[in-house]
Parts: C-alpha cells; sequence; structure tokens
C-alpha cells in the first residue's frame, strides 16, 4: 500500500539518473502525489543520493502549505510508517535524519541559503519570479551522490520553463488529465472536458502540452506579470467589465466577466476572470457579485446586437437595487476599432510593466491563453472569439481613458515601440 513502485502507474515511475526532471501534465494528472513520493523516497532509499537535505517549493507560502504539504496527496499525507516526518515551521524532518526546507518562487533569495541534493518545484510555469529562483537553485542543487531537480507543472509557454524543457539533458515526462480517470470526481472530469475538451487551452489545461502564442498575438507570456492578493496597494479605482455572448447554447460564444483595477500611479491590476457560458440572468448575477465583492464602482458592458442588452439585463437582475446602494454605475461602452486595434495600447501596459494578474494564476488560464494566442490578422471565422480578452480590454480602456496618449510614456523600450508598428501596420494601421 506505501510503495510507489507497486501501486503508481507505470506512467508515475522514476528514477534519479538525470540532472532534472520536468513533469507536464494536465489537472488531477495526480503530480503533486507523484513529487511527494519521490520526497519520500529522497529521505529513505535514496537519502545517499541527496545527502539528505531536500528542498520543497511552490508557487507562495500558502500554497506550499496548503497543497504540497498538508495537501490530501501531499508529504504529510503520504508519509510512510517506517519514515514518518514532522513539520515544524519552514522545515520537515524524517526520521531517517533527512530534512526538508520549504521556499516558496516569490522569494528567490530564499534558494541561495541551502545547500540541496533534491529540489521539488511544483507548478514552476507560474512562479512570480521563475527566472530569478531559476538561477538560484541552479547553483544551490549540488549536495549527494546525484544532485536532482524534480519540476512538476501545468505548463505555460512562459521561455525559461520552455528552454529547460527542450534542453537535451531534462527528462520530461508528459501526462494527461484523463491518464488518472479512476481517480479524478466523475462529474468534475465530466464538466472539464465538456469546457476544454478538443479546444486549444484543453490541450494545455487537460493534456500538459506547451502550446506557443501567436507571433501576431498583443500579449506576449513574459510580459504578463503576477503578484499576490496581498501585495496589492490602496487601488484608486475598480471596474467589472462584461462582453456578452450572443446566445445561451453549448456553441455560444462565452461571456468575457473581467474584474480590473488602477492605483494612484496607473497600473493596473486585473482582480478577477469569471468568463464562461452563462444565461443572461446569470452572468449578470455573476457580474453584480463580482462588481460588489470587489468594491467596483462600475459595470462596463459592451453594446452589441443593436442595443444595450447589458444594462437592461443588468437592470432587471434583482439583486441591481443592492448594487445600486452600493454606489455602482452602469457604462456602456461601443467598439468602433477593430480587436486588434483596441489590444494594442492595454498589451503595451503589460510590456511596459504597468499590469499585473493579481492572486492564483489558475484563474486566468483561459483570460491568458487568449490574450497570448489570439492572432488579429486572422478573420474570426478561423478562430474562437477572445470573450475574457475582449472584457479585459474594455475594463482597461475605462479605467484608462487617456490611453491613446500612452505613446508618448517614457517607459516605452524601442523593441517594442517597433514591434507594435509592425504590428499596427499589418492591421491596416498607420
Amino acid at each position: 500500500m506505501h510503495d510507489w513502485r507497486v501501486w503508481g502507474r507505470v506512467d508515475q515511475q522514476w528514477e534519479p539518473d538525470t540532472r532534472i526532471t520536468v513533469v507536464t501534465a494536465g489537472r488531477g494528472w495526480g503530480k503533486t502525489h507523484f513529487a511527494a513520493e519521490q520526497c519520500h523516497r529522497m529521505a529513505d532509499e535514496w537519502i545517499d543520493v541527496c545527502g539528505g537535505e531536500i528542498g520543497i517549493a511552490g508557487r507562495t507560502h500558502d500554497d506550499t502549505m496548503a497543497a504540497i504539504i498538508h495537501g490530501p496527496s501531499g508529504i504529510i499525507a503520504t508519509q510512510k510508517p517506517w519514515n514518518q516526518c514532522t513539520v515544524t515551521g519552514k522545515t520537515v524532518k524524517w526520521r531517517s535524519g533527512a530534512v526538508g526546507h520549504i521556499m516558496t518562487g516569490d522569494r528567490p533569495e530564499g534558494f541561495r541559503s541551502y545547500n540541496l541534493g533534491f529540489l521539488w518545484c511544483d507548478e514552476f510555469a507560474h512562479w512570480k519570479y521563475l527566472e530569478k529562483c531559476y538561477q538560484a537553485f541552479e547553483f544551490g542543487v549540488r549536495r549527494g551522490t546525484r544532485p536532482t531537480i524534480i519540476i512538476t507543472s501545468t505548463p505555460l509557454p512562459h521561455p525559461i520553463f520552455k528552454a529547460i524543457v527542450a534542453d537535451p539533458l531534462t527528462k520530461r515526462i508528459r501526462g494527461r488529465t484523463l491518464d488518472n480517470l479512476l481517480n479524478i470526481d466523475a462529474d468534475t472530469l465530466r464538466g472539464w472536458v465538456s469546457r476544454y475538451g478538443g479546444t486549444e487551452l484543453g490541450k494545455q489545461e487537460l493534456e500538459g502540452e506547451i502550446l506557443d502564442g501567436s507571433k501576431h498575438a498583443p500579449w506576449r507570456q513574459q510580459d504578463i506579470r503576477r503578484i499576490e492578493s496581498h501585495e496589492c496597494p490602496t487601488l484608486f479605482r475598480t471596474v467589472v467589465a462584461i462582453d456578452p455572448a450572443g446566445g445561451r447554447h453549448k456553441k455560444s460564444d462565452k461571456t468575457g466577466i473581467v474584474c480590473a483595477a488602477i492605483d494612484d500611479d496607473a497600473n493596473t491590476y486585473v482582480l478577477d476572470d469569471a468568463t464562461d457560458r452563462y444565461a443572461p440572468e446569470d452572468w449578470a448575477a455573476k457580474a453584480i457579485f463580482m462588481a460588489r465583492y470587489h468594491g467596483a464602482d462600475a459595470i462596463v458592458g459592451e453594446r452589441n446586437y443593436g442595443g444595450d442588452m447589458v444594462l437592461a439585463v443588468i437592470r432587471l437582475h434583482p439583486d441591481w437595487p443592492a448594487a445600486q446602494a452600493d454606489g455602482i454605475r452602469l457604462i456602456d461602452v461601443v467598439s468602433v476599432e477593430s480587436k486588434g486595434h483596441r489590444a494594442l495600447a492595454p498589451a503595451m501596459l503589460y510590456r511596459q510593466g504597468k499590469a499585473f494578474h493579481v492572486g492564483d494564476p489558475h484563474k486566468y488560464a483561459l483570460l491568458e491563453y487568449e490574450m497570448t494566442h489570439y492572432d488579429p490578422t486572422l478573420p474570426r471565422a478561423r478562430q474562437a472569439s477572445p470573450d475574457a480578452m475582449d472584457a479585459l480590454v474594455h475594463a482597461m480602456a475605462e479605467l484608462h481613458p487617456d490611453r491613446e496618449g500612452l505613446g508618448g510614456s517614457s517607459a516605452y523600450d524601442d523593441g517594442a515601440t517597433e514591434d507594435f508598428a509592425k504590428m499596427l501596420a499589418s492591421l491596416g494601421g498607420h
């Protein structure tokens, strides 16, 4: 029961025979369980391999403690009766004498303090300081007879992550959500497959594939910066933006619902994304709830299909009077430019380092996929509607009414300016 070599799946078997192993797998494949088991083996049968010094690193401290240490597939839940462990502060101690050091991807300096023989980095592609952390721990894992690093992550096309995976000395384990069919709740799995099966985003989230962004996309993955909720400054203004779908059946476009804010220095903070397929009364309820939850002063809706449908649906919703009492207004926008043109100025804010995604990166998976894969040079019939991206653009347009003047900012860099000039030219701009 406790021997991973016996009851772990064939695709989850591993030996420390290479410097770096990267596990790129879909949600629910068993990445956490797999890596926790390797930590226990390092603390037991492979203690000489790692010199008894183990690093355990997650995206943030809260993520690490909740999922990696105390989660249902984490270190405590999978410990062995013959080599139990205890957790005190940021240290895990096994009966064998092996010691685990808890570190996080938002504290690069923490990796410089240890001489490790084994390091597990969980959800590495989503770390805030991915490059700085990698540079730090690359030199810090040097103890034992075979210093080894395991990286587990739902993949993102970050240049550093892609370079590690592409290195010929890296062992890569690939996995799909469906590989762990027997251990995932059936209704949950049906929901995932129904929403993402057969889609490009599904290839990333369910199949574990690394998807390169479109070369014509307004955003690049490396321009998307992350902060945690506690790092968010005092916000000057917050809005919720809606990009409505044209129908309510399962093949309709999604309704984009994004909450964003600005601070006194005009930095943008994306706080939430609830984009999905909704009936009108449901997306109205979601938008009103999000606006009240985040303290927004307005709900911004795009006029489409010849009328102010968004505003009308929200006004008729029973929750609207309470939202009005909170001081929330309704603002409609009319899109006269193409999606590609509208996205240029908001995307430039990201390149300037003036936009941040706040909190758990997984809730922005769809939004970030659309941002980095939407190709404004292709006709709409050849790609899915970027509904979350559209809602983000509407929100940023409302938060930055002078966005057309951003081109004069000293934060422009020549390379970014040239890239955007070429993109504008390709779209027929001047």
